[in-house]
């Protein structure tokens, strides 16, 4: 019985009791921003930035190539700004939904217009 205990435990921390929602650990990408050249390429020298509803910013993670992981389990409004070269090229409010264990992740895809 005391070796069930510690086993218990940790499942315990995988179910919403007051939903029933079985949840995981892993944690959720609040926006996932794809950012683009004109022609459609993944455009890789944007530096993308979030601000969120609480006042906290950070700089977004670089993915892969032109796409940027933007917060982790922050829920609410968040603004995304991409500059290239110093200069603003898009600053787009997202709301961003969660559910009892996690964000509901939202995508947004920006281009790059050619003269920047």
């Amino acid at each position: 019985m005391i070796r069930l205990l510690p086993l218990l435990a940790l499942t315990a921390c995988d179910v919403d009791h007051n939903n029933d929602t079985a949840c995981t650990r892993v944690a959720m990408v609040s926006v996932t921003v794809n950012v683009t050249d004109a022609a459609g390429a993944p455009f890789t020298a944007a530096d993308v930035t979030y601000t969120a509803e609480d006042g906290s910013s950070d700089r977004c993670d670089s993915y892969s190539d032109g796409v940027y992981l933007c917060g982790y389990e922050i829920a609410g409004e968040m603004t995304i700004t991409v500059e290239v070269g110093g200069d603003t090229v898009s600053m787009d409010t997202v709301l961003i939904d969660a559910d009892a264990c996690h964000v509901i992740g939202e995508t947004l895809d920006v281009v790059v217009p050619a003269e920047a």
